[in-house]
């Protein structure tokens, strides 16, 4: 996993096109903002929300 802030993903396209997940924080304040999974995560990571979806983990 590779972290990084918004400024960080602001300057350089590489990131998007990186196969690792991507952490990204807040430069300044050190929290946690997200996480960029990349496509080829795509079919895992949408079978992990719709399980997460099942279990009403989702606040609306």
């Amino acid at each position: 996993m590779i972290e990084a802030t918004l400024a960080d993903l602001r300057q350089s396209a590489s990131f998007f096109k990186t196969r690792q997940v991507v952490h990204i924080v807040n430069g300044r304040k050190k929290e946690d903002i997200a996480y960029f999974v990349p496509i080829i995560f795509k079919d895992k990571f949408e079978a992990f929300l719709a399980e997460l979806e099942k279990e009403n983990y989702y606040i609306e």
